[in-house]
């Protein structure tokens, strides 16, 4: 269960944001072909210093599993994962197999939706290949929350949070997410692939699962429609915003550090009492005060100034599946 972490926060690169995965992507090499145009990047950052999710350590897990159990990947899914767990309709992706009721993916087009491109399974692996229905991933979350899978030291490492060098403990635990919803503990992950968006939330203090799976990319998110069914069940969020009364000025100026696949370049500025945040290109965000140089976005990121001597001099963006830290470009 290490594993899927390790590569989350020694910095090692992301093959999912190479120029070469593009060409990848719709042929059939051997694994060990991305392997070797990984060892040829430098890492993203020093090890432990930040956390940025990462499909390389996902990719590198499943070769790991293969050599120590001696079977394929997908065999040892199916005994170990989905036969434990009761879970009937669940594969091992195809490209070629013809699956019974199987759902085809869309992407956007110009004028709407159009099949998904071609994605050879040899790639996405262990990072996304598995095929599911919402029915047996509830299964799944009623066996790996309650003891079927892993034994208990096992699963309480599975749900404890990274702690990176600086002793800041992140969101992010083996493969899955631990934060707060509407008031409850949650237990989550999201994932995307040509075509296809999920989201699997498990409430362990209530034992209800929230799981929205969507055959397209498109303007429908998983994550605002389970957000719209917590938000039934367990009624709206109430955040305690604090108007800050110190001088907003000293937050501006551009920020720049590593992101996912590229650099991040934040810009802030400010407009009467709150904090604007620009990301790269995007449209400007306000922020809302918490406390103590912690602003929050109307999501769940947050923005923690770092402050020496009276000027700001980095920025530690919290965005649950990512942990940077932009220093102040002067």
């Amino acid at each position: 269960m290490f594993c899927l972490v390790v590569m989350f926060v020694y910095g090692v690169i992301r093959f999912t944001e190479l120029p070469e995965f593009g060409t990848l992507t719709m042929q059939k090499y051997s694994r060990d072909t991305l392997l070797r145009i990984v060892e040829t990047k430098s890492f993203d950052f020093d090890p432990g210093e930040e956390l940025i999710y990462n499909n390389t350590g996902f990719f590198m897990l499943g070769l790991i599993i293969e050599k120590v159990s001696g079977m394929p990947y997908e065999e040892y899914v199916q005994k170990n994962l989905f036969e434990k767990a009761g879970m009937t309709n669940s594969y091992y992706g195809s490209e070629s197999k013809v699956i019974k009721n199987r759902a085809h993916g869309y992407d956007t087009g110009e004028n709407g939706l159009i099949r998904a491109a071609y994605l050879d399974h040899t790639w996405p692996y262990a990072a996304g290949s598995l095929c599911s229905s919402v029915e047996d991933l509830v299964k799944w979350n009623n066996a790996v929350h309650h003891g079927k899978i892993l034994r208990d030291s096992m699963y309480q490492a599975y749900i404890t949070p990274v702690r990176l060098n600086d002793g800041t403990i992140t969101h992010y635990a083996k493969g899955i997410t631990v934060r707060d919803q509407n008031g409850q503990r949650m237990l989550e992950h999201g994932g995307g692939i040509n075509g296809f968006l999920s989201e699997n939330r498990y409430f362990p203090d209530e034992n209800i699962s929230i799981i929205v799976l969507i055959n397209s990319v498109g303007s429908v998110s998983p994550v605002k429609v389970a957000e719209f069914i917590s938000d039934i069940i367990f009624g709206k969020p109430s955040n305690e915003f604090h108007a800050y009364s110190g001088n907003l000025l000293k937050f501006n100026g551009k920020y720049k550090g590593q992101g996912r696949g590229k650099d991040m370049i934040v810009n802030v500025s400010n407009n009467d009492s709150i904090i604007l945040i620009m990301i790269d290109d995007n449209k400007p965000i306000s922020l809302n005060y918490l406390n103590d140089n912690l602003w929050i976005d109307e999501g769940s990121t947050t923005y923690k100034f770092i402050e020496n001597e009276d000027s700001i001099n980095e920025i530690q963006i919290d965005e649950v599946y990512g942990f940077y830290i932009l220093k102040k470009d002067n």
